[in-house]
C-alpha cells in the first residue's frame, strides 16, 4: 500500500497543522506496511524535514508565489503527484483539499472557525477559498475531526453525513511532562523577568482567545500574584484587541507581564513554575495547549466552550468564559488553596496521557482503509 500526504505545512513547525503533520508523520513511518510519498512545495534546492528517512519527499514548484501559489499546489499539484506516484491513498492534513481526485482522499479538518465565527470568515478571496475548502471536503472519502466538537461542526457546516466522519483527538509532545530541567527556574528569570510566583496565559491574542476578559478578572480577583500573557499579536485589525490599554484600564498594568513570543523550548518550563494556567478561549478546535500545561501538572482553569471540556476532563476547573465575576472568584480560590492547586497538578499528567499520537496514528491508518474501501464501494 501506498500512502501519498499534503506535507505544505511539514517545514512550518510553529504552526498548529505543521506540528499536527509532523508528529504524524514520525508515528506513520512506523505503522504503516508500504511506501510512502510527502509532496512538499518548493524547487530543487528546497531542504528536506530531517527524520523522516522512511518517506520520499516529492517537490511540486509552484507557477506563483504567495496565496496563489498555495491554491494551485492544494488544488493540482498534490491530486497529481499522488496519482503520478501510484498512491493508494492520498492524505490532506488540513482544510484545504483538492476537489476530486483519482485517488482515494482523507482530510484532516481541525476546527471550522472561519465558517462559524462571524469576525473570521475575511474578504471575498478568502470566503471563495473556503467554497472550494468545502467542496473538496464533501467530495473527500472520509474526513478526520480533531474533536467530537468539531466533527459537529463538520456534520452540520459541510453537511456530510456521521458515517464519513470520525473524531481523532490530537496529543502534546513527550517533552511537556512534570520533571523540571536544571536551571529552567533561573532561564525563565532571566529571559522573562518571571521570579517567583504567577499566573500564565499562552497562545493567541485575538478576539476569540478572550484574553481581555482574562485581565478584567484578574484585576477583579484583587490578587497580587502577576499574570503573565505570552502570545504575539500578529496584526493592528480589530482581531487583537489592545490589551496592554485594557491592563491599564483595569488598573493592573503594573502586575501583567506581556512576555511577548516565547520559545518553544521555553513552554514547558512556564507551565511547570506556574502557580496556575489559565485558559479562557471561546473557540477551539481542540484545544492543546491546556492538555501541554496538564501534562507539566500545572494547576489548570479552563474554558467550559467549545471542545474544551473533551481535552481537560475532570482534570481543570471549568468556567463560562463570557462570566468575569466567576473568573475573578477562580483566580482567587487558585491562588488561595494550596489544596486545590495540589489536586489539579496530580490530575492533569493522568489526563494528559489518555492521549498519544500513537494512538492517532492508529486510527489514522484505519481512516486510510476506510477512505479506500469507500472509494472502491467494497465499504460495509
Amino acid at each position: 500500500m501506498h500512502l501519498a500526504l499534503n506535507g505544505y505545512f511539514l517545514n512550518q513547525p510553529t504552526t498548529g497543522t505543521g506540528q499536527y503533520t509532523y508528529h504524524l508523520l514520525r508515528e506513520l513511518q512506523d505503522l504503516w506496511d508500504g511506501d510512502i510519498s510527502v509532496i512538499i512545495p518548493g524547487n530543487e534546492t528546497t531542504a528536506r524535514p530531517e527524520g523522516f528517512d522512511r518517506c520520499k519527499f516529492l517537490i511540486a514548484k509552484p507557477p506563483w508565489h504567495g496565496g496563489m501559489g498555495k491554491v494551485w499546489f492544494e488544488y493540482a499539484a498534490v491530486a497529481k503527484a499522488a496519482q503520478a506516484a501510484g498512491a493508494d491513498v492520498l492524505h490532506v492534513p488540513y482544510f484545504g483539499p483538492p476537489i476530486g481526485s483519482n485517488v482515494p482522499i482523507v482530510v484532516t479538518i481541525h476546527d471550522l472557525l472561519q465558517l462559524v465565527v462571524p469576525s473570521l470568515k475575511g474578504g471575498p478571496l478568502v470566503r471563495l477559498y473556503n467554497q472550494f475548502a468545502i467542496l473538496g471536503a464533501r467530495h473527500a472519502d472520509f474526513l478526520l475531526a480533531d474533536s467530537e466538537y468539531t466533527q459537529r461542526d463538520v456534520e452540520r457546516v459541510l453537511r456530510v453525513p456521521s458515517t464519513q466522519v470520525q473524531t481523532v483527538y490530537l496529543a502534546c509532545e513527550s517533552r511537556f511532562n512534570p520533571e523540571s530541567a536544571v536551571g529552567e527556574q533561573e532561564r525563565l528569570a532571566s529571559r522573562y523577568g518571571l521570579e517567583g510566583e504567577y499566573l500564565l496565559y499562552t497562545g493567541g491574542l485575538d478576539l476569540r482567545k478572550n484574553v481581555a476578559t482574562l485581565i478584567r478578572a484578574y484585576a477583579r480577583s484583587g490578587v497580587a500574584t502577576p499574570l503573565a500573557i505570552a502570545g504575539a499579536t500578529r496584526s493592528r485589525s480589530r482581531q487583537f484587541p489592545d490589551l496592554q490599554a485594557v491592563a491599564q484600564a483595569e488598573g493592573v498594568i503594573d502586575r501583567v507581564r506581556f512576555l511577548g513570543w516565547v520559545e518553544e523550548d521555553d513552554k514547558p518550563a512556564l507551565y511547570r513554575h506556574c502557580l496556575a494556567f489559565v485558559f479562557p478561549s471561546t473557540n477551539e478546535g481542540f484545544g492543546l495547549t491546556p492538555l501541554e500545561a496538564m501534562a507539566c501538572g500545572a494547576p489548570v482553569l479552563c474554558s467550559n466552550a467549545s471542545s474544551l471540556p473533551e481535552v481537560v476532563g475532570d482534570a481543570a476547573v471549568t468556567f463560562d468564559p463570557h462570566d468575569v465575576p466567576a473568573l475573578a472568584d477562580l483566580i482567587r480560590s487558585v491562588v488561595q488553596d494550596g489544596e486545590l492547586r495540589a489536586r489539579l497538578s496530580a490530575q492533569g499528567p493522568v489526563q494528559a496521557q489518555r492521549f498519544s499520537w500513537r494512538q492517532t496514528a492508529e486510527q489514522t491508518v484505519e481512516a486510510y482503509h476506510r477512505a479506500i474501501a469507500v472509494f472502491h464501494g467494497t465499504a460495509a
